[in-house]
């Protein structure tokens, strides 16, 4: 329980502490709105490591070198947790805008930080505004601003798969945009947090990188359902993942 208190307490000053920073950078980004980004995820990346730094999480990053330097790319993972956000959060050095459900939108501080990175929010029941934020996305990467974030089970997963379906509606920033995915595979994120909520638990985590997906290097089935494509490629980091934390 300390842990949590101990996180959550650095989660709320950094935000209070942050307004005036916000204001800010949000100045800055009226002139120069790349410099806005590039601040917000600093703040962003220093918050995340120093809150899985007092979960006592130990993580082990695979692959990250598979990770294009020179051009956007769409990332696609897997979500077990809400730890998964801050865990690949640490690892982001470029613009990325994660796509979010709008619940997030509404969170006080914490919106200003993400509406800074040019995060979307997803609102599920409405399909109009859906289409809305898939198209942005893909002119994010078009247009080789930043990567985009996306988690395409829609939803958290709390059963035993290994997955739940991916929503090929997502998959289409990628066909759309021609940005290779890096599929990410993270396992372990719940034991953190949700597995005995609302304690923090020092457990291992692994996050995985697979090799980009081109998806015009891709014909017949595999590119026509990439989301099943794409979610095979995961299952089977997320394996190799477990054979890690059972050692």
């Amino acid at each position: 329980m300390i842990r949590f208190i101990l996180a959550l307490l650095f989660a709320v000053i950094a935000l209070i502490l942050s307004v005036p920073v916000w204001l800010i950078v949000r100045l800055i980004g009226h002139f120069r709105p790349e410099t806005e980004e590039l601040i917000a995820l600093g703040f962003v990346r220093f918050a995340f490591s120093v809150i899985v730094w007092l979960s006592g999480a130990k993580v082990t990053t695979i692959g990250y070198e598979n990770v294009p330097t020179d051009r956007p790319v769409l990332y696609i993972g897997n979500h077990r947790s809400y730890f998964d956000i801050l865990i690949s959060g640490r690892k982001l050095y470029r613009p990325t805008a994660y796509i979010a459900k709008k619940d997030f939108e509404h969170i006080p501080i914490l919106c200003l930080w993400m509406k800074s990175l040019r995060c979307l929010f997803l609102d599920r029941e409405d399909l109009r505004q859906g289409l809305k934020t898939v198209l942005t996305a893909i002119d994010y990467l078009k247009s080789n601003s930043r990567s985009v974030y996306v988690y395409p089970e829609g939803t958290r997963n709390k059963t035993d798969a290994p997955l739940l379906p991916f929503k090929e509606g997502t998959m289409k920033i990628s066909t759309k945009s021609g940005a290779p995915i890096i599929p990410v595979a993270i396992s372990g994120s719940k034991d953190v947090f949700e597995a005995q909520f609302p304690k923090l638990r020092p457990a291992k985590v692994v996050i995985r990188y697979g090799a980009p997906i081109y998806p015009d290097q891709l014909t017949g089935d595999d590119l026509k359902f990439i989301g099943k494509y794409t979610a095979n490629i995961i299952e089977k980091m997320l394996e190799e993942n477990e054979a890690i934390l059972r050692q």
